[in-house]
């Protein structure tokens, strides 16, 4: 058989080189993402990737300064110019390796800087490589020198702008995270740099901005073989040998493939939400989502327009050094807190004024709290419940404060009011099906829980609200397993309708506002990587809970789990905050009993069996172990804290004491009994309630 390389010519060896480059290139990578997206190799090998392009295209610089510097050698006399080439490429060499090692020691260098150094490679091998020799051999090829620069540099730019666009898009996922973890992007994305100059967004559309950069870059290389014709005097035909259609058609090859893989997933994917369907019941999308939410019941946009007016803080600032007085707007107040009676004064004005302007919102919240109204569409269910979420956890710590500082103050009433007040929120959030809902619904929860005990040991609860709070903690403890599964629902939306659809359609909070829905046509292998991504992360939530979803250090590590590691890798934690509320309701549900008891008997029990059957119909397990609930009276261990001024700045500390009391107690999902304390450092996790009882 004929070897194709054998009888190349010159000229068709140059545009080989620059196909092998562009072409080559591009085939090369598809096939290696062919083998590492599923990870059939491993993800550390994509760092051999830039070694073998940059060898190619240094390959390209030298084929090419050999060439230009023999034509210089037949064409110009002066013994100067056969090194002309080869001289300013030594500069430019030298130049940008110092430009880079001052880039990477963080040297005050422009943003554009990589923009900068393709514009100059490519002045130098489609300009000033090509031109002396062009000019001298003819105008005719000096001028498809000029037209090929001018081709070239104007795709470069568009093309630039371009990747930009998608580039941005991919990280839009990245800043909703970062707005959820309330530590947003500073950046302003209504536009784009190109050399440092402001290119509005008005101005881009990525289906254009890629077709006309393409076209131009092929009108560059067509003119460059024009161009060497003229030069080398040889034929169109010669100048694109058949080893150049081999590595386009290649190229095509991996396209169509990488297209038609694509199809393949997104069939996958839609297989994975039939699965999600098929265990909930409802279809992953944004309008079973919204239906399940709002269950046929109204949204009430000004009231929590000005619950949030309400509740805001005038003098917040993330930064500032916090005033004794601001301590009510920063921390929770815990179980155990020591209050000076000049503590308790300040504390109580600050509350009041902010009381002031929630007057209205709390009567009406008597006869329920209206729906949050939610825009739930696809692309944005992520990030659309965020200013709900903050909303309920001011408005608990507002009134886990007011029914502490009533408390204080001996007001039964206001004090019982508060923390009804901070369930009716915790209700209100058993019906929030996102995940950063349910969690402040928990958190909720749990203050709500601390203001119950306060109430408890100092006695201001009647019989009938003893029953009535019964009543509900068992039948909120009957609503967990629903509650858990309607937030993993949620998840599954999430990941089944915003992960491509941030990314190709951010919305203009968190990205650009522009849509790069055409991504796919051009570049399928970015595509078929995202839709691998969400399949596996839609997959993962077919389960029955959270704690069935494998944890991120279960999860191989491949380019197309990447999003399951990221979104699920904390699934555990979230099913075991929900048994941990369910842990801590049944505990309370026994200090309840503990006080009926005191009411009849004048005292307290001395063991949890003397509950039973009058008080409880029996001790509830825990949901850790399936054993009884742990029950001690007696000497107890707790952490009372105080408000304190260190360095000049106020925090709350923690010291140690025993109090006489009773604890009932879940050993936590350790299974190991740490006598009811809780401490995250020290790998203790029991979950108690407790009142001291003296």
């Amino acid at each position: 058989m004929k070897n194709p390389f054998r009888d190349i010519s010159p000229g068709g060896r140059m545009i080989f080189a620059l196909t092998m480059l562009t072409f080559g290139a591009y085939a090369l990578t598809s096939v290696f993402l062919l083998f590492w997206i599923p990870g059939v190799i491993p993800m550390g090998s994509i760092f051999f990737l830039p070694p073998v392009l940059l060898i190619l295209f240094l390959w390209y610089c030298i084929r090419s300064i050999r060439f230009y510097n023999r034509l210089n050698r037949e064409l110009f006399t002066d013994w100067l110019m056969p090194h002309y080439a080869f001289n300013t490429f030594l500069i430019l060499l030298i130049s940008g390796f110092f430009f880079v090692v001052f880039r990477i020691r963080n040297f005050d260098f422009p943003e554009y800087w990589g923009q900068l150094f393709i514009t100059v490679l490519i002045a130098y091998f489609f300009g000033i490589l090509p031109l002396p020799a062009a000019f001298k051999k003819s105008r005719k090829a000096g001028i498809y020198v000029l037209l090929s620069l001018f081709c070239a540099w104007i795709g470069f730019l568009f093309l630039s702008l371009a990747c930009k666009m998608m580039l941005h898009g991919f990280f839009s996922l990245y800043r909703v995270i970062e707005k959820l973890s309330a530590d947003p992007m500073e950046t302003d994305f209504r536009w784009f740099s190109l050399f440092g100059q402001k290119v509005p967004l008005a101005f881009l559309h990525l289906e254009w901005l890629i077709g006309i950069s393409l076209a131009l870059l092929l009108a560059a290389c067509f003119f460059y073989a024009k161009m060497l014709s003229e030069l080398t005097g040889e034929p169109l035909r010669k100048i694109f040998p058949k080893p150049v259609f081999y590595l386009v058609g290649a190229t095509a090859a991996c396209h169509i493939l990488f297209l038609l893989l694509c199809w393949s997933a997104a069939s996958q994917l839609e297989s994975a939400r039939l699965q999600i369907q098929k265990r909930f019941g409802r279809y992953p999308n944004a309008e079973e989502l919204s239906k399940l939410y709002f269950s046929g019941m109204k949204s009430d946009k000004n009231f929590w327009f000005s619950l949030e007016k309400a509740l805001e803080n005038p003098n917040e600032d993330r930064f500032r050094t916090p005033k004794a007085s601001d301590i009510p707007y920063d921390f929770f107040p815990d179980r155990f807190i020591l209050l000076t009676d000049q503590e308790k004064r300040m504390f109580d004005i600050e509350l009041s004024k902010k009381s002031s302007a929630l007057a209205e919102m709390l009567l009406f919240m008597n006869a329920g709290i209206p729906k949050y109204p939610f825009n739930i569409k696809k692309g944005e269910i992520m990030i659309c419940n965020f200013h709900n979420h903050m909303i309920m956890r001011l408005f608990s710590r507002h009134t886990s404060w007011k029914s502490c500082i009533a408390l204080e103050g001996g007001n039964k009433s206001e004090a019982f009011r508060f923390a009804e007040l901070t369930r009716k929120m915790a209700q209100y959030g058993e019906n929030h099906p996102f995940l950063i809902g349910a969690l402040s619904n928990i958190k909720s929860y749990n203050h709500y829980f601390d203001s119950l005990e306060r109430l408890t040991e100092k006695h201001f609860l009647t019989r009938e609200q003893i029953q009535m709070i019964s009543g509900e903690l068992l039948a909120m403890e009957m609503r967990l397993p629903r509650m858990e599964k309607d937030t993993l629902f949620s998840d599954a939306v999430g990941a089944s309708e915003d992960l491509t659809e941030l990314i190709l359609n951010p919305p203009e909070e968190y990205g650009q506002g522009y849509s790069i829905r055409r991504m796919p046509l051009f570049l399928p292998q970015l595509y078929w990587l995202l839709l691998l991504n969400q399949t596996s992360l839609v997959k993962a939530y077919d389960v029955d809970d959270f704690g069935k979803i494998p944890s991120s250090r279960n999860i191989p590590l491949k380019p197309s789990l990447m999003a399951k590691r990221m979104f699920t890798g904390s699934s555990e934690s979230v099913h075991i905050k929900f048994m941990n509320l369910l842990a801590r309701s049944r505990a309370e549900r026994v200090i309840l009993a503990c006080e009926l008891f005191r009411m009849d008997t004048g005292k307290y029990p001395t063991a949890a069996s003397e509950l039973v059957p009058k008080y409880l119909d029996s001790i509830p397990e825990d949901p850790f172990t399936g054993k009884l609930l742990l029950f001690r009276a007696g000497k107890i261990r707790v952490e009372v804290w105080k408000i304190a001024e260190k360095d000049k700045i106020v925090r709350v500390v923690g010291e140690p004491k025993e109090i006489e009391g009773i604890q009932v107690w879940s050993v936590g999902p350790n299974g190991k009994d740490d006598d009811g304390i809780y401490n995250n450092q020290k790998n203790q996790d029991d979950i108690r309630a407790v009142i001291q009882t003296r």
